[in-house]
């Protein structure tokens, strides 16, 4: 296995097969003037492209043997066929149809899931983030296995898939009321709906003071119970639990007394876990594992969920009513939730106090929806400067440029939610109305809702899009003014929003593939980029059939290290690693040794050293990726048969020989790049 280490080395001559001039993480210098590339493609662009500059960077069109397999490998993680990449070099047009199969694809709806999650700022928690949505010093409750905090993740996600393999209009994720969520991200909804926090800080536990003598319960494991009984308010088993669990030596009941504290303990009961109660050192003094009240299911079940204020008579939906969570579409509760801006997600994710007062929230909402942040340079004339903090009202200070506009937004928050993100109760805060101005959208309102509508209907929505997809396939921007990018911004405009449309358009576009030359590229070279986590995780799911980043412990603490998307506070850009660096090839390689181990010369693997020649074609097709049209096919056979050969000839075992050149193939560039 040793051998791998080093032997990289030897891609040198394949990397030139490889590379455009341009692509400068290959090793090549940049040319002195431009190339008649370039001024062709200037020439055809228009006056919007601008005159031949003699400083631009040379620029050479990318094969399509290698922007196939770019763009199949961003949305499935699998490998180019030889037939694929055949009909693209025949009809370049082709693309887009491959995009559509690719995208409805198994593969292509876990690539795109976990963009949209990121995208839309979902996934960047931990369970302490929810101390403050909770109250109490509470982290989130969850299973050992952290299937509720899986959940609230993929929540915000897994609606815009859907929203998007339908074709309906993407903007209406702004204020949507419906979210797919299972019977338990419901119950955790409807948990800290009751926790009422104020911007006090005071904790009200709805459940404790609405429920008179019954907010209590207990847990015990000598007489049997329904769960239908013990969450039914007309039983006398009311709030009485059973599991047929231990409960500790010589303890047969647990009984919780009237506390605010009640419903976080009963929702730790719900998912498995009963807590200490009694006399320090009793025998019901510590933590139990039973059977959870939530099964499998309510964690996998996922259905689509309006959420909204019940009217009248309705009933709020109780955290602990599993029945009615698992059979309504619907969840009535007193916090307003609109849009993915009111998730549990992104406010975990986006904290505020009352130092910040929602600016931070409001700041990212903006990010997400329109790829614009506030800054004192970007800020227009506001409709309103009503609600600007006094700190920040002075005209000459350096702050009022960026306050004057953000803060008269703050009452579409401040009216409506604590800080804390409850429903906001306190009479002084409930008044104000906010407003919005940014560039040419002008607009007031007093309800969350009124935010979303005026931020769906922004002229930034568009191109905030097509620049998250760009990051998310190149590891850069477009140029804003690249007629390119505003042809595909517009196309998706008059597709009413149709993200399928967005998609297709920004993969098959040159902004990616690099099949032309644009703008974009007079200012920066097309990009070869690091695969990270999520690229790199899933290429090696989909190719090889072993969850790499997650088969083993070792594994998972290996793939810490693999940089993975995200959004600073305040930063319009995501943060992308695109570099190799010394921690990435360790990891990297200490990743793939770990993959060798279950794909090679065992009893479940495909590769054998009974057939080493078959085994190497194999990684070059498979795992490198370079089906046998590709010119660099050939070349890589060569390179890992005379490994093999090396270390056979210093004596290395059969099964260490082919495991070592797995890993060279596995730590190959175009194995663990994105772009050759």
């Amino acid at each position: 296995m040793g051998l791998a280490r080093g032997s990289v080395l030897g891609w040198s001559t394949l990397l030139a097969l490889s590379c455009a001039a341009p692509l400068l993480h290959c090793g090549e210098e940049p040319a002195t003037t431009p190339s008649e590339s370039v001024r062709s493609a200037d020439a055809d662009a228009g006056d919007a492209a601008g005159p031949v500059n003699p400083e631009l960077l040379p620029f050479e069109a990318v094969p399509p043997h290698v922007y196939v397999s770019k763009v199949k490998n961003l949305l499935t993680g699998l490998p180019a066929t030889d037939e694929e990449i055949k009909a693209v070099a025949e009809d370049p047009a082709f693309l887009k149809d491959l995009i559509d199969v690719w995208a409805d694809s198994p593969q292509g709806e876990r690539k795109l899931t976990e963009f949209l999650g990121t995208a839309f700022q979902q996934t960047q928690l931990v369970d302490t983030d929810f101390v403050d949505l909770i109250g109490g010093d509470n982290r989130l409750p969850d299973t050992q296995k952290g299937e509720l905090l899986a959940n609230v993740k993929e929540s915000f996600a897994r609606t815009a898939f859907k929203v998007a393999r339908e074709g309906k209009n993407f903007s209406e994720l702004v204020r949507t009321p419906a979210v797919l969520m299972t019977p338990a991200l419901m119950a955790l909804y409807a948990l800290i709906d009751i926790r009422h926090s104020g911007d006090d800080g005071k904790l009200n536990d709805k459940w404790s003071v609405g429920s008179g003598k019954n907010n209590g319960y207990r847990v015990q494991n000598t007489t049997p119970v329904a769960l239908s009984a013990s969450i039914d308010p007309a039983s006398p088993n009311y709030m009485n639990f059973y599991t047929a669990g231990d409960l500790g030596a010589g303890c047969t009941e647990r009984v919780y007394a009237p506390s605010a504290g009640n419903s976080v303990r009963l929702a730790r009961f719900f998912l498995g876990l009963v807590e200490q109660v009694g006399p320090v050192g009793g025998p019901c003094d510590n933590q139990k594992r039973v059977t959870p009240i939530f099964t499998p299911e309510d964690f996998t079940t996922w259905k689509a969920v309006t959420v909204r204020k019940p009217t009248g008579t309705e009933r709020r939906h109780d955290f602990w009513d599993v029945a009615r969570l698992r059979s309504d579409s619907e969840l009535l509760l007193d916090i307003p939730r609109v849009g993915f801006f009111s998730t549990l997600a992104f406010q975990a994710g986006w904290r505020t106090n009352s130092s910040n007062q929602a600016r931070v929230t409001i700041n990212q909402t903006l990010i997400v929806a329109l790829g614009y942040s506030i800054e004192s340079e970007n800020s227009t004339q506001p409709l309103s400067e009503t609600g600007l903090d006094k700190e920040h009202a002075d005209p000459t200070s350096p702050c009022y440029g960026c306050h004057r506009v953000l803060d008269p937004m703050r009452p579409y928050f401040r009216r409506n939610l604590t800080l804390s993100y409850h429903e906001q109760l306190d009479p002084k805060m409930t008044t104000e109305e906010g407003s919005f101005s940014i560039g040419a959208t002008q607009a007031k309102g007093t309800t969350l809702d009124d935010f979303a509508k005026t931020l769906q209907g922004d002229e930034h929505f568009a191109m905030a899009w097509v620049q998250k997809l760009c990051f998310w396939a190149d590891s850069a921007g477009a140029n804003g003014l690249d007629p390119e990018a505003l042809r595909i911004a517009e196309a998706f405009r008059a597709s009413s929003f149709d993200f399928r449309v967005l998609l297709r358009e920004v993969l098959a576009s040159p902004l990616v593939t690099a099949a032309k030359a644009t703008r974009t590229f007079q200012e920066r070279e097309p990009l070869v980029s690091i695969a990270r986590y999520g690229h790199l995780c899933e290429a090696l799911k989909n190719r090889l059939g072993v969850d790499a980043c997650a088969m083993n412990t070792n594994a998972q603490q290996i793939a810490l290290n693999i940089p993975r998307d995200g959004y600073g506070r305040g930063a319009e850009s995501p943060i992308l690693t695109s570099d190799v660096s010394l921690f990435f090839r360790t990891s990297t390689e200490n990743l793939c040794r770990e993959v060798a181990a279950a794909v090679v010369e065992t009893p479940q693997a495909r590769w054998s050293s009974k057939n080493v020649d078959g085994a190497i074609v194999d990684f070059v097709r498979i795992v490198m990726g370079l089906p046998t049209s590709d010119p660099r096919h050939a070349p890589s056979v060569a390179v890992l048969k005379e490994h093999h050969a090396a270390a056979v000839a210093a004596k290395a075992k059969p099964i260490d020989a082919l495991r070592s050149t797995f890993v060279l193939a596995c730590t190959a560039p175009s194995a663990v790049s994105i772009g050759l």
